[in-house]
């Protein structure tokens, strides 16, 4: 059984958003905004993958919100912190930098939600 990495519950997600890097020492040859595949989301932190290769440590600005299927939406500075390879591609984790309490209740809120339309009736 995998062991979770973050210290809260994660909700699986299907979300395409697109991020831009914050770093002050970001090359010419980086692009300004790379679209990722979100896969999960928690209080804390999220998932996604891409084609990109991402450096671990470095930031970036959800430049499109993050939108839930319950219509909300987050936006802010994520760290990638992690890269593993998942069927054939390449999955990272990332922790929210600066989130709003606010924003943290709109993901407790959609995870109520989609745990309570998954449960058995």
């Amino acid at each position: 059984m995998e062991s979770e990495r973050r210290k809260s519950k994660r909700i699986n997600i299907d979300v395409t958003i697109q991020v831009k890097s914050v770093n002050q020492n970001s090359s010419a040859d980086q692009p300004t905004a790379v679209d990722v595949n979100v896969v999960d989301i928690s209080t804390t932190g999220m998932a996604f993958k891409s084609d990109y290769q991402f450096k671990l440590g470095t930031y970036y600005d959800d430049n499109a919100k993050v939108t839930l299927e319950n219509k909300e939406s987050i936006q802010t500075i994520i760290e990638v912190i992690r890269a593993e390879c998942i069927d054939d591609s390449i999955q990272y984790g990332c922790c929210f930098v600066g989130i709003t309490l606010e924003q943290q209740f709109k993901i407790s809120v959609y995870q109520i939600v989609a745990e309570n339309a998954n449960a058995p009736t």
